[in-house]
């Protein structure tokens, strides 16, 4: 169907230093990083994160969607930080407009605490400055 797409996302955070400055650190969980963690939830030397969405979209032109999408990401546990023990998953429900001059986005999620983490996104989704301030 021209209307539903599978969207697959692998990403890998892997730092080899062994102090826990905040320098070396990866920060996961927002909108589109691990949506079932409040923005930059964690701080971590090392993490490997899977999502897999189903979209559909509702026009022709492909501007109004609605995602299915689960996430699953392993992150070390807090006392073993080069350990990658720790699972999380979370379910998300995204409704959104994606037009080329703006973008609102609304979702929902639900992650493996049981808790809801609700999120509004008005603009595109870019932080030119995300690797300099590491």
């Amino acid at each position: 169907n021209s209307r539903i797409s599978l969207i697959t996302k692998f990403d890998i955070g892997y730092s080899n230093k062994n102090d826990e400055t905040a320098y070396n650190q990866f920060y996961l969980g927002g909108f589109d990083n691990f949506p079932g963690a409040l923005p930059q939830e964690y701080q971590i030397p090392r993490y490997l994160l899977e999502m897999a969405s189903i979209r559909i979209a509702a026009n022709k032109l492909r501007t109004f969607f609605l995602d299915f999408e689960t996430n699953f990401v392993q992150i070390p546990d807090l006392y073993q930080p080069y350990q990658l023990k720790k699972d999380l998953l979370c379910y998300t429900l995204k409704l959104g407009i994606d037009l080329p001059f703006a973008s609102l986005k609304a979702s929902i999620s639900l992650n493996d605490q049981k808790k809801y983490i609700f999120y509004l996104n008005l603009g595109h989704c870019y932080d030119p400055f995300e690797f300099s301030r590491k």
